[in-house]
């Protein structure tokens, strides 16, 4: 059963705009029944990988290809969706250019034979100065584009510009607002490309400027170029509660792993609907309970190692705490009380591993593979930080230990010190950040400090 809202924002939705692995028409429809499950009601098609949308703006969609945008037509309507398809000509078109104009409208033409009704017309991520200039350009073929269609298709139409981040404050954005038809919806991703905050001041000085309400494309969960080691699972946080008194419409934009991006977007759709009402804790527990299928503790605190992203900072509370509540009673002289319980902290990472590969979401597992493969390696070079601490301390402070026994304590030390340093020279490999830099740090000083009693003792 689809979620009843009040339409704070008008449109509350996906857009399918990241780089890297387009979504296979099977994910897509499946995307398509959780929005509308969620209250979502707006899934615009922009792959930037799809060269057909970008690179070959120019060429028909083969018909393999058209197959199965129709189908996803389809799914948009047994949702309850929107379905807008956007081009993003940008990187060659000539905008004065009658022919290019032409082969642009007739591969619009081509999607609306099959049953869509709203476009979007994009120019972002091209390398050209945004001057007044270039905003008079873009918005005559853009105006001229929307026309044409809107003879026969009565539905949103969607301009992304050229410089879509920031105040907005400069010639180019403020010409469009001017020159643009007003009824076409500007596209932003607020004060930076993946903003950590909106808020509803910026909000309006924005929709001052363009002339309309703000249209908001809000990267997350995206994870693509650079933060493709971060696994953005985290909740919503930082968007003002009354956002939608000056925007019309949020788009998040996923990641290429589509099941994950579940966790993030169902924290999304519940702001979008309820703004006043969101709590982000609560949202991201239910999202946890509902997107995973069994074991949602243990990926509560698998999450939580995943929690660095450009909403979130770099900060892991969870994990940080756990190693500053180890050095705080290791400084207490309570060592028994700090090994116990980071050992039982390193020991449950391993254990929380296991326990997610048997959840019953087995598509979630495979595409958060890396992480969880790397979380237990962390897992296990905790636990052996842990063992080289106990068995240091056994060693330097244990005047009865008889001789052979010691003996076999330094042993044991140093084969702990060994495949101690062994374990974090593999992490130089490794492909992600879960656990940013906590137990790494953690398992440094350890192997440092233990180092430093050695040479102290010879």
């Amino acid at each position: 059963m689809a979620t009843e809202t009040m339409d704070y924002f008008k449109w509350r939705g996906i857009i399918e705009g990241f780089y890297g692995r387009c979504w296979t028409l099977e994910e897509r429809r499946n995307m398509m029944q959780f929005m509308g499950k969620h209250g979502m009601n707006m899934y615009i098609y922009a792959p930037k990988d799809d060269p057909y949308h970008r690179a070959q703006w120019a060429v028909p969609y083969p018909d393999d290809h058209l197959f199965e945008l129709k189908e996803l037509v389809k799914s948009s309507f047994d949702n309850n969706v929107t379905l807008v398809f956007a081009l993003s000509p940008g990187l060659s078109i000539e905008y004065a250019n009658s022919e290019h104009f032409n082969l642009l409208l007739e591969k619009y033409r081509q999607l609306q034979a099959i049953g869509v009704d709203s476009f979007g017309l994009f120019f972002d991520d091209i390398p050209v100065e945004p001057t007044e200039e270039l905003a008079k350009q873009q918005a005559s073929l853009t105006n001229r584009l929307f026309e044409e269609l809107a003879n026969t298709s009565k539905g949103q139409q969607l301009f992304c510009p050229t410089i879509y981040h920031g105040e907005g404050k400069g010639e180019y954005v403020q010409a469009l607002g001017n020159l643009l038809i007003e009824d076409i919806a500007i596209m932003w991703t607020g004060r930076w490309v993946c903003s950590p905050v909106l808020n509803t001041q910026d909000t309006y000085e924005l929709s001052e400027i363009l002339k309309r309400p703000v249209f908001y494309w809000d990267n997350y969960p995206v994870n693509d170029l650079m933060m493709s080691s971060q696994l953005h699972i985290g909740p919503y946080i930082n968007r003002d509660a009354d956002l939608y008194k000056y925007c019309n419409g949020v788009v998040a934009n996923p990641m290429s792993l589509a099941e994950s991006s579940k966790i993030g977007l169902a924290t999304i759709a519940a702001y979008l609907n309820y703004p006043a009402n969101y709590n982000h804790k609560t949202a991201w527990q239910s999202s946890l309970e509902e997107v995973v299928d069994g074991e949602s503790a243990a990926f509560y605190r698998f999450a939580q190692a995943n929690l660095i992203s450009p909403l979130h900072g770099q900060s892991l509370p969870r994990v940080k705490q756990a190693i500053d509540d180890f050095w705080d009673a290791a400084n207490k002289a309570d060592f028994k009380g700090a090994l116990e319980k980071a050992g039982m902290f390193f020991v449950e990472m391993v254990s929380d591993v296991k326990a997610i590969r048997n959840t019953n979401n087995a598509k979630l597992v495979q595409e958060m593979d890396s992480w969880l493969r790397e979380y237990e390696q962390w897992g296990e070079i905790g636990k052996l930080a842990v063992g080289l601490i106990k068995v240091t301390l056994e060693y330097f402070n244990d005047p009865t230990l008889a001789p052979d026994a010691r003996n076999e304590k330094a042993i044991l030390l140093n084969e702990l010190r060994t495949k101690l340093k062994e374990g974090l020279i593999k992490t130089i490999d490794f492909q992600t950040k879960v656990c940013g830099e906590e137990v790494r740090n953690f398992a440094q000083d350890v192997y440092r400090s233990v180092g430093i009693l050695i040479s102290e003792q010879q």
